[in-house]
């Protein structure tokens, strides 16, 4: 299958390599998802410049986040093949991969594939920002948000 790996810290555009990887079978606590789109994120391009809080493995696949069709599930059928889901782990930007079911978010078949990329990471990064910010009760905070079309 087609991964974008890098094989040294670097800008994304200077280091990212498009490659061969044979995929992992998949475990019992596993399902594998075809991916449809998975964001570039500020900490995607950090971890490959390797200034994020995790520490790339050469070589590395790079990508935290996306959205995909489960293409197997090891006979679990709470996880149905077919089923459209979001999910938040490492070595996303692949063509499939294998997620833990702990990761996995099922989504209506109607889901827009480009929001529902966008669904794991973004939440997360606006409460450590509340958190950073140290926000108090009754404070006003605004908050604006946008998912281009």
């Amino acid at each position: 299958m087609q991964t974008l790996y890098f094989e040294e810290k670097g800008e994304a555009e200077k280091v990212l390599k498009l490659g061969e990887k044979e995929i992992a079978d998949l475990l019992d606590n596993e399902v594998r998802v075809k991916v449809k789109a998975s964001p570039i994120n500020p900490a995607d391009l950090m971890f490959i410049e390797k200034q994020y809080r995790v520490e790339p493995n050469f070589p590395q696949v790079a990508g935290f986040e996306g959205v995909g069709t489960i293409t197997g599930n090891g006979g679990d059928e709470n996880f149905p093949v077919d089923s459209i889901v979001a999910f938040r782990h490492k070595n996303i930007w692949a063509e499939s991969v294998n997620i833990p079911k702990d990761k996995i978010i099922l989504l209506p078949k109607n889901a827009s594939v480009e929001k529902a990329a966008q669904l794991s990471l973004n939440p997360l990064t606006a409460r450590a920002l509340l958190e950073e910010l140290d926000a108090k009760e009754n404070e006003w905070i605004i908050f604006l948000q946008e998912i281009q079309q």
